[in-house]
Parts: C-alpha cells; structure tokens; sequence
C-alpha cells in the first residue's frame, strides 16, 4: 500500500553503494537515468558493470567499472559465471569502504563551513565518528553525523554515547520519504537529550541551540 517510488528513493538514500547493469537501453529509461543521477547527487559509489560492446556513458566516466566479457555469461541460462559475481562483489565492497569515509568527510566539512559561518567552531573528531563543535557562545555539541537514513536506533546509540553532552543527529533528508522525516520529528519531541539536525540547516539549527527546543 506504499508509493512504490517514494520507497525506492528512501532505499537508495540508505545504500552504500549503486550497483548498476550497463547495457545497451540503460540510459533511455527515465527511471534507470534519475537512479543514477540521484544515487550520484547522495555521493554513494556506482560501481558499473558494463554489458559486452556497451561503452561507458559520458554521465559515469568516473565510475569504477568491470567489463563482462561473454564468456563471462552463460549462453543458454544468461547467469553470469561464478568467478564473475566473485569479482563484482569484491568490488562493490572495496568502493562502499571508501565511499563511506567519504561520504562522512564531506558532512564534517559541510557542517564545519556551517559552523564557521554563524561565528562558531570545529573543535576535533571522537569516538564513533562524532564530531565536536563549538557554538558562537562558546557552549560545545557532540555531533553524529549519519550518512543513510536515521532511525529511533541512531537516536538511542547517540544518547547513550553522549556522557551527559548536549547531542545532536546531523543527517541529510533530501530523498527520504517525507513520512519519514516527519516520523523523526515526532520522534526527537519525546527524547529532549538528543536533536535532529538535517544537514542543509546546520548553520540554521545551532544558531538558537537549546537542547529539547
């Protein structure tokens, strides 16, 4: 009974890494291309695997691809060969480490940024990849950065490694289903340790910073 597409998109928004099969029609249908373009616009990895004779498109230079040759493809069943699967998932598991680190870097630089420009500061990383930050009146708030999609879980990890500190869950709702971002809303209304923080509005958030607001 749920929207299909609005689904999908929150599932991309919670994977690591975008396996995509590159075959002759990928990039004609409307619903392949926005996969691709989004998946790339959250920063996951694509990992291309390219069909015999089907050469890379120009939108997925970057990609780190395997080529398929067609002995790697069985002739009658259309399976790919057991040290062919072996070779994509090594490699879908190598890019989703980097990609991860990644991912994370880049919501610390942005939420620094943020920081800087309301007049507070970026003070060091902790343990479980939280960060330390500095308000402009000099107060400081741990920080959990969360690269897919945020759950009542990541609400109580992040309070029970708070040690007491004002704590806030930053993460990024473009792509989630807007269900669920209310959900969370609703959710931080009945646990006043901890505050959302949606990435776009960093700067906004931790300038009038009151733990339960």
């Amino acid at each position: 009974g749920i929207d299909f597409q609005t689904e999908l998109w929150q599932q991309l928004c919670d994977s690591d890494v975008l396996l995509m099969l590159d075959t002759t029609t990928y990039f004609e249908s409307r619903w392949t291309v926005a996969e691709c373009g989004r998946a790339l616009c959250k920063g996951l990895a694509v990992l291309r695997v390219g069909w015999p004779g089907v050469n890379i498109h120009p939108r997925i230079g970057l990609a780190t691809t395997v080529n398929l040759s067609p002995a790697e493809i069985g002739a009658r069943s259309g399976e790919l060969t057991a040290p062919a699967v072996l070779n994509i998932c090594q490699k879908v598991e190598e890019i989703r480490s980097v990609s991860l680190g990644l991912r994370h870097t880049n919501m610390v630089s942005t939420v620094r940024s943020s920081l800087a420009a309301i007049g507070g500061g970026f003070v060091g990383i902790g343990s479980h990849n939280s960060i330390r930050l500095r308000l402009a009146d000099k107060r400081e708030v741990l920080a959990f950065p969360v690269t897919g999609v945020p759950t009542a879980v990541t609400m109580h990890d992040t309070e029970t490694r708070a040690n007491g500190l004002a704590t806030a869950v930053i993460y990024d709702h473009v792509g989630l289903a807007p269900s669920w971002v209310t959900h969370l809303d609703w959710l931080g209304q009945y646990v006043p340790t901890v505050r959302w923080v949606k990435l776009a509005e960093a700067g906004w958030m931790f300038s009038d910073w009151e733990v339960g607001a």
